[in-house]
């Protein structure tokens, strides 16, 4: 099951439209706000989808994305952030 986890906090449980297929790119880009850009977490079982430009956008920090990400790459240090809105889902199952 796909997380959407919101810049203010808030973490939604979500499913692509039609039962038993990905998302599509448009409801990708209606999670994030915009064009997306896919975070590859070291599993390989999972992807953080955020909004490309959310940086030069000026989207609030996200406060769970940053730690999920910051967790999945653990031990190792990361020096970036994500902002605005950020779905993690499953790859192959949710997303291809």
């Amino acid at each position: 099951m796909a997380k959407l986890m919101k810049a203010n906090g808030e973490v939604i449980e979500v499913h692509p439209k039609e039962s038993g297929k990905t998302f599509s790119l448009q409801e990708l880009q209606g999670f994030v706000g915009g064009f997306i850009e896919c975070l590859f977490l070291p599993n390989k079982k999972q992807v953080i989808v955020v909004n490309e430009d959310g940086k030069l956008l000026g989207l609030p920090f996200n406060t769970i994305a940053t730690e999920a990400l910051a967790l999945a790459f653990s031990p190792v240090p990361i020096n970036d952030f994500i902002v605005g809105d950020a779905l993690l889902c499953e790859r192959g199952t949710e997303i291809e």
